[in-house]
């Protein structure tokens, strides 16, 4: 469990994580946040009356037991997660805590930089939040982890390698570089989904974007498309995205989709799109937040920015 204040690293730990295996789920922001526990938890935090409190819990040990049962060992990340885990502690079987700790002034102005927060509004919400997981670290006895965010940001392949060997996961070469350019100061904004992607166009006749796998930006995923609960087309996203590349989300850019129906599909007929990599069990999260069938010009050529603007307002360190 990644644990620690806003803009504080907890977005780049648990996109290593993922790159070294990690399970962290399909229903995820784009900077790591599990979407149903991240919720839980803000609403822990507003729960005053004893009634409510005891739901809030039940509701997260419900989904802590939902994905053990389909993950098996997972992790997830919340920013909001140090102020109210001696409430919810008991309900994690067998965790490991692993604490990212970062200059709370540094994590303050990327507050103001990002969300246009003054710094004297920020900082208090960003010590107190230190301070509160620091006391539960000293008293709980599971196991944690603690680095600074400075001290990966500073020497990214040093970090990798003692990161790996303190969490005793395995890394191949190849993972090991994937995980260094990941957490390079110089890689700019950090996707922590482990599948995502945009849909650029879709009608009744197809569908097109892209998509990536952050644990191996090589990859050419298989994919299915889904409209509601029925796959409707399935294919291999290895269409050169020469966009997408310079972005920095794929290696190679081959990872653009143009997949057309067997048959046209009136909109009526169905629910939102989906993606889904079957080897994986994985839904790709896209960027939009539930895409419907449209008459927005037939699939082709791209006709978004590959590294949109994130739709949710968490911070992302």
């Amino acid at each position: 469990m990644v644990i620690g204040a806003s803009r504080s690293g907890t977005t780049m730990t648990a996109g290593l994580l993922q790159i070294l295996g990690v399970e962290f789920g399909d229903r995820m922001a784009p900077r790591g946040e599990d979407l149903e526990i991240n919720d839980c938890v803000l609403r822990l935090q507003s729960a005053l009356f004893p009634v409510r409190l005891w739901g809030v819990r039940r509701a997260f040990g419900k989904l802590v037991a939902a994905r053990r049962e389909r993950w098996g060992v997972f992790g997830f990340k919340t920013p909001h997660l140090g102020q109210v885990l001696p409430v919810l502690a008991d309900k994690i079987p067998n965790p490991v805590y692993i604490y990212v700790l970062r200059n709370p002034l540094k994590s303050a102005v990327s507050w103001e930089r990002t969300h246009n927060r003054a710094i004297w509004k920020t900082l208090p919400s960003v010590l107190i939040t230190q301070f509160a997981t620091a006391l539960f670290v000293a008293r709980t006895k599971s196991p944690v982890l603690m680095f600074a965010y400075e001290d990966a940001t500073r020497s990214p392949e040093r970090f990798v390698e003692e990161f790996v060997s303190a969490t005793g996961l395995s890394a191949s070469p190849a993972t090991i570089t994937t995980a260094v350019d990941f957490i390079s100061p110089t890689r700019g904004y950090r996707d922590a989904r482990r599948f995502f992607g945009h849909v650029d166009r879709i009608n009744e006749q197809g569908v097109s974007g892209w998509v990536c796998d952050l644990a191996d930006p090589n990859a050419s995923l298989k994919i299915e498309v889904l409209l509601g609960d029925t796959v409707v087309a399935t294919g291999t996203a290895d269409v050169r995205r020469g966009d997408v590349q310079r972005a920095g989300h794929h290696a190679t850019g081959h990872c653009g989709f143009q997949l057309k129906f067997p048959t046209p599909i009136a909109a009526a007929e169905h629910g939102p799109l989906k993606l889904r990599v079957p080897a994986s069990r994985h839904e790709v999260m896209i960027d939009a937040t539930e895409v419907v069938l449209s008459d927005r010009g037939p699939p082709g050529a791209p006709a978004n920015d590959p590294n949109p603007r994130p739709t949710d307002t968490t911070a992302k360190a």
